[in-house]
């Protein structure tokens, strides 16, 4: 069954809604006042109506998960919807963003009319609709530490194998992450942990998410001192201080993901 918050509610938001939009825009520019004054003058009014509406919706969107703090609202909302729900942003988000450089790049060297101003103010607010929605999720100190129970819940439920291994990795990457916030180290050798996974037989990789699962329901360094335990480290030699390139990240991160939606907004200024 398809998650329909997780899944199905950003592709129809961010995806179908300003496809729609744009056909509807695209429809309303090619009747001409000539053809039908009246007709014209009430599709232009749907047109900015439906686009003025979608600001709305799309930026309200975007920043609802700011008044959701408390792990009660997560266990409501499911951890596997929440997990569901961040993997599909970052996927339509990363494609929103290259669509909209595409369409800004051809609007200012090639091509622009109402059409292309139209499509870039659309791709404008669905990509800060999504990128808030990221943002405003990863603002919470403990979202990431609730994303590693949901991928280690999905882990434990899915029957491939490679399936069991990229949500295990997803489970330790967003762990660490949130270790990496909250204390400034980090687990220093995930990918060995992740390679003994990959080379155990299936029953004992069943086991070991289910123990991963476990340590997640207790304190909030119960899986650093399980995997310490379980891979026979000192903790002292299994936590690293954070590096400068890890600090550094977040800001790349952040500036790659800002960039296209800054330049479209100044176009869209200049253009007024």
């Amino acid at each position: 069954m398809v998650d329909f918050y997780g899944r199905l509610v950003p592709i129809i938001l961010f995806v179908v809604a300003p496809s729609s939009i744009v056909t509807i825009v695209l429809i309303d520019l090619i009747v001409t006042e000539e053809e039908a004054y009246e007709s014209g003058i009430a599709r232009h009014a749907v047109s900015d109506a439906l686009v003025y509406g979608y600001w709305v919706l799309g930026l309200g969107y975007g920043i609802i998960p700011i008044k959701f703090t408390n792990e009660k609202h997560f266990r409501r909302r499911g951890y596997e919807s929440i997990c569901t729900e961040f993997q599909t942003l970052k996927i339509v988000f990363v494609v929103l963003a290259s669509l909209l450089m595409t369409v800004v790049s051809l609007e200012l060297l090639v091509l622009s009319n109402d059409y292309i101003k139209s499509l870039d103010g659309l791709l404008t607010i669905a990509t800060t609709g999504a990128g808030f929605r990221i943002l405003t999720h990863l603002m919470h100190k403990e979202f990431r530490y609730y994303l590693a129970k949901g991928y280690c819940i999905t882990a434990a439920k899915k029957e491939d194998e490679f399936d069991k291994a990229n949500y295990l990795s997803a489970t330790l990457d967003s762990y660490n992450k949130y270790l990496r916030r909250r204390t400034q180290i980090e687990i220093k050798d995930v990918k060995r942990i992740y390679a003994t996974f990959l080379a155990a037989e299936i029953k004992e990789k069943n086991q070991i998410i289910k123990s991963v699962c476990e340590s997640l329901e207790g304190d909030r360094l119960g899986l650093a001192r399980y995997l310490s335990s379980v891979y026979k480290v000192p903790e002292t030699e299994f936590f690293i201080e954070e590096s400068n390139i890890q600090k550094m990240k977040p800001v790349g991160t952040f500036l790659a993901a800002t960039i296209p939606i800054i330049v479209s907004i100044i176009t869209l200024i200049g253009r007024t």
